[in-house]
């Protein structure tokens, strides 16, 4: 089809098969009458109370139609678990309403609603939970899951102690000291806050605390995850306290440091929208509350790109995953945005990297989905690989050939918060007085957003026009510029796969230059945004996957391929996917659960 690169995201109704939601299994329950009342409840709220439990029900507990239930919340109400779960309900059109109302009448609690996605979050004990599945108001229900801050290896690999005279990201990048810097361009940073510094000086333009109900207050960052993050999309490199141990110079401001530890996008505007509490730990529906603030707020914050360094593992499909919905919805409104892929890729005790890592929102097929590559020390390319730890494709249930490229995410160093938990708790993270040396696809994902901004002002800078008549590159013609860029590493890193590395190692000033002279306006070639295509070339992986029992993956004509169990998607999957298994076996390791992540940190 025509590509239209000011189109938006129309090209998701063209996307193959793979994006689909599983068919719900019809369940007809039969209600009784109502019984008069003198003050009458609402009519959907009548009927539930007085409905008698299923037919098909055994000791008097009331039936469940569990196709409408995520992987999470069918385990918990098979467990028969007591207590209640958080959990996020999505209605059909028109009806949050009423079900709003009907919530707490059967004794859940409503705690907040979701009206970009047709959705409320609610907390609900299993009985609830099991009726609203029979309500044909209610299309799915999906666990409030906790997300994590994808900063990992808090035990380096790569070294403790003082910062090493490497050499600066940006010389790495391809990019001079200080031009570009991304001026007038505005990043939404949804994570655990920005401490103050003086190397974001006057450009956190706003800053506000969705752990305390979303309210506009003063920049903080008990964690440190969502400041380190920052440091790398925009320090200005000039903040007293970045001194390292080997530099006897004063600091990164000083004029001998050269900026060693400047950010890519050193003038661009700070959108702070914090998630995550002290420990690096949020939930999904507040994630989502900070999407769509900053859709909302998109033109009067001027929001241009979301970063989105952090994640949950995928529990359903992406079309009825909350969190990827409301990914795809950002996009839709013209908003970048730009996720990790996760650090699920390496299994220590096997010593193998292995595949179907993927986390969510880096399942959404709009999403720029960022793994991690090490060789950041160097300009040269030579010693270049993928980082272990970083999460393969395909992703759960739909198959989507993620991550979509790479960028250095191993051994970086930024701004750290002397008094965060993460300097505190972690001494190995410490690379002097207030900076942090980090691993993981977070910081991939920052350094891919720092591009990404440096792309638009080149952009409108050579296409300057009045603000009304501004063009904008959309964010499927910023992916595709991106990936038609990118750079495969070769065999001196282990000619990885298309499921490793995606289209390969970002290219910053051939991207940069791509944007500078792409026309917004005109039409050019077929769509390169599709989740298994390179530009125009077809990504063939399906004779990689691991063979398994039952199909969770993607369908070529008539053979459908899978990488695991249908009902186990919460593994990743640890083989050699050039061979067939012995006996059609898949290889997993570990619980990709929340307890488990929570301790296992990359």
């Amino acid at each position: 089809m025509a590509f239209t690169a000011s189109g938006g995201w129309s090209y998701m109704a063209h996307l193959p098969s793979a994006v689909r939601l599983s068919s719900a299994i019809a369940l007809t329950l039969t209600l009784m009458a109502a019984v008069t009342q003198a003050q009458p409840r609402p009519k959907a709220v009548r009927d539930a109370r007085e409905a008698p439990a299923s037919a098909g029900a055994t000791n008097g507990a009331v039936n469940v139609n569990d196709q409408k239930l995520d992987t999470a919340l069918r385990a918990w109400v098979r467990g028969g678990s007591a207590g209640s779960r958080g959990a996020i309900v999505t209605v059909a059109p028109g009806a949050e309403t009423v079900v709003g109302d009907l919530i707490p009448a059967l004794g859940g609690l409503l705690k907040n609603r979701l009206p970009g996605i047709n959705a409320l979050v609610t907390d609900l004990p299993r009985g609830v939970l099991m009726k609203l599945t029979l309500d044909p108001s209610v299309v799915s229900i999906s666990a409030d899951t906790p997300v994590l801050a994808i900063d990992g290896n808090l035990t380096s690999s790569n070294g403790n102690g003082p910062a090493r005279d490497a050499a600066p990201l940006r010389a790495v990048m391809g990019l001079s000291p200080s031009r570009p810097a991304a001026a007038g361009i505005g990043i939404a940073i949804i994570d655990s806050g920005i401490t103050p510094s003086d190397a974001f000086a006057g450009r956190i333009t706003a800053f506000y605390d969705f752990t305390r109900g979303g309210i506009e207050t003063a920049p903080i960052d008990p964690y440190g995850h969502g400041t380190h993050v920052a440091g790398i999309i925009g320090s200005s490199g000039t903040n007293s306290g970045e001194t390292s141990g080997s530099d006897t110079s004063g600091g990164s401001g000083s004029p001998s440091n050269d900026g060693q530890y400047r950010g890519l996008g050193p003038d661009a505007r700070l959108i702070a929208l914090r998630v995550l509490d002290d420990h690096g730990a949020g939930e999904t529906s507040l994630v989502i509350q900070a999407i769509e603030f900053a859709i909302a707020r998109r033109d009067t914050l001027g929001i241009d790109v979301i970063n989105l360094s952090l994640g949950h593992p995928i529990y359903e499909p992406a079309a009825s995953d909350p969190l990827v919905r409301a990914v795809e919805r950002a996009v839709g409104a013209g908003i970048v945005v730009v996720a990790s892929a996760g650090n699920f890729g390496y299994n220590a005790e096997m010593a193998r990297s292995g595949y179907a890592g993927i986390t969510s929102p880096g399942n959404a097929p709009s999403a720029i989905t960022v793994g991690a590559m090490r060789g950041v020390e160097t300009v040269t390319r030579d010693d270049d690989d993928v980082a272990p730890y970083s999460s393969r494709g395909p992703s759960w249930y739909d198959g989507f050939a993620k991550p979509d490229l790479l960028a250095f995410g191993h051994g970086i160093v930024s701004i750290g918060d002397a008094a965060s938990t993460l300097y505190t708790d972690y001494p190995s993270v410490r690379a002097g007085s207030s900076l942090m040396r980090l691993n993981g696809t977070s910081m991939a994902t920052a350094v891919t957003t720092g591009v990404v901004a440096l792309m638009l002002e080149a952009h409108r800078q050579t296409h300057a026009q009045p603000q009304e008549l501004l063009p904008t590159l959309a964010p499927a013609t910023i992916k595709a510029i991106l990936r038609y860029t990118s750079t495969p590493l070769d065999a001196i890193a282990g000619s990885p796969d298309a499921l490793t590395q995606g289209a390969g190692a970002i290219n910053a000033p051939d991207a940069i230059a791509a944007a500078r002279h792409l026309d917004a306006n005109i039409t050019f070639g077929d769509d390169p945004a599709q989740p298994n295509v390179v530009w125009s070339q077809t990504i063939d992986w399906a004779s990689n996957v691991v063979w398994g029992f039952d199909a969770v993956g993607t369908r070529t004509g008539d053979q459908t391929f899978t990488w695991g169990y249908v009902e186990d998607p919460l593994h990743t999957v640890w083989a050699d996917l050039s061979t067939k298994p012995t006996g059609g076996q898949t290889f997993c390791w570990g619980d990709v659960d929340t307890s488990s992540t929570r301790r296992q940190r990359f």
